[in-house]
């Protein structure tokens, strides 16, 4: 099966790889750092003022936080979201709210006002947490895109990588595709 695995895969083969979106924010997000646009002790508030009225749940009760979310919590992932799904959960009832809120139905844009109305799972800074922060900091590119963009200038994206001819969505294999089929039938450009 190796040998066969070995021949099938030629230098355009495709691979499924996920959670990419996570280091090609952190890219954009550095790039508008090295631009002086945001500092790692700035309030998130700062950026996203829904944001100014967060609270956390603490044994059932909503209590104030005790210290801003500022951008270094959210690009160290410790900024006290939850996630939804309860792995590393230090608080599951909040992780539970999270699923009830539908975070992930429609646009990616309807995620900021509805993490506006949930309470933290942590308070920032204390706990380190997979999940949102890159949400937030998507919000946070397109708020800062959308401010202040020349006529031809780069978006991040094309900053982070150049600029992308890959189409919009790759073939799917089909279903009576071997195994090593589905692999090496994935082909970038087409």
């Amino acid at each position: 099966m190796q040998a066969e695995i070995d021949a099938a895969i030629m230098r355009e083969s495709a691979y499924r790889i996920g959670s990419m979106t996570k280091p090609t924010i952190a890219v954009a997000m550095l790039l508008l750092y090295e631009e002086g646009k945001w500092q790692l002790d700035d309030p998130v508030t700062k950026f996203i003022p829904e944001f100014t009225d967060l609270k956390l749940s603490k044994d059932g009760q909503l209590v104030p936080l005790d210290r801003p979310m500022t951008m270094r919590h959210l690009m160290a992932s410790s900024a006290g979201f939850a996630f939804g799904p309860a792995f590393g959960s230090s608080n599951p009832k909040v992780d539970e709210m999270y699923v009830k809120a539908d975070l992930w139905s429609g646009a990616n844009d309807g995620i900021t006002p509805k993490l506006a109305k949930l309470p933290l799972e942590a308070q920032p800074g204390t706990e380190f947490r997979y999940g949102l922060q890159q949400e937030v900091q998507g919000a946070i590119l397109r708020r800062k895109q959308s401010s202040g963009k020349q006529k031809g200038d780069p978006d991040c994206g094309e900053a982070a990588h150049g600029p992308s001819d890959i189409p919009a969505s790759l073939r799917s294999p089909k279903p009576d595709q071997t195994a090593v089929e589905r692999v090496t039938s994935r082909r970038l450009w087409g």
